[in-house]
């Protein structure tokens, strides 16, 4: 298994680059960096590949990633053909799906999924209430949040994107619409 937090001498010659790059992009902002009791910086894994990919960086070998995708809706169809583009358009994908914002809340912190699809109208917990949660966890506030809904309203629209979300969809989402989001987040190379 590999480690989830790596020190800058490791991100370093992972990257071909030195150390002291890797504590300029912290402290520059570009890259976050958790201290440990010591006060030592460690970044975690996910977040440094991510970040490098989108530079231009190519991945080391040894190194893989496989986008994680959660989608959210309280009607199976729709979760079944929303799954379907996301498959047919990514691969390899990792996608999980909850048919409520209750089991979604439970999930997402196990799963810690890099884009979270998520309906607006669910009985119990709505997808306005999921997605304040996501912004708040500090293991998953990174994930991006698309909201999705069958009633399209400017007020709704708001209300998701006050919450944190990076954009809405109304439904039936179209799979063009759904990859011309996804793709600066989930494309590679």
């Amino acid at each position: 298994m590999k480690k989830e937090l790596l020190t800058p001498a490791e991100v370093a010659k992972l990257f071909g680059v030195s150390p002291v790059t890797v504590r300029k992009w912290s402290q520059d902002g570009l890259l976050s960096a958790v201290k440990t009791p010591g006060g030592h910086r460690r970044y975690r894994r996910k977040e440094i590949f991510e970040y490098l990919t989108k530079k231009g960086f190519p991945l080391p070998e040894e190194e893989s990633w496989t986008p994680k995708v959660m989608v959210v809706d309280d009607d199976k169809i729709v979760i079944n053909l929303l799954k379907i583009a996301i498959e047919e358009s990514y691969s390899p994908i990792d996608i999980q799906s909850a048919n409520n914002g209750f089991d979604a809340a439970r999930m997402l912190s196990r799963f810690r999924p890099d884009i979270v699809l998520l309906d607006l109208k669910m009985p119990g917990m709505d997808g306005i209430e999921v997605c304040k949660q996501i912004k708040q966890d500090p293991d998953i506030k990174n994930a991006k949040v698309f909201g999705i809904t069958g009633y399209d309203s400017d007020e709704n629209r708001n209300k998701f994107l006050n919450a944190g979300a990076e954009a809405v969809i109304a439904k039936p989402v179209e799979k063009d619409v759904l990859v011309k989001l996804f793709d600066p987040f989930l494309k590679r190379g």
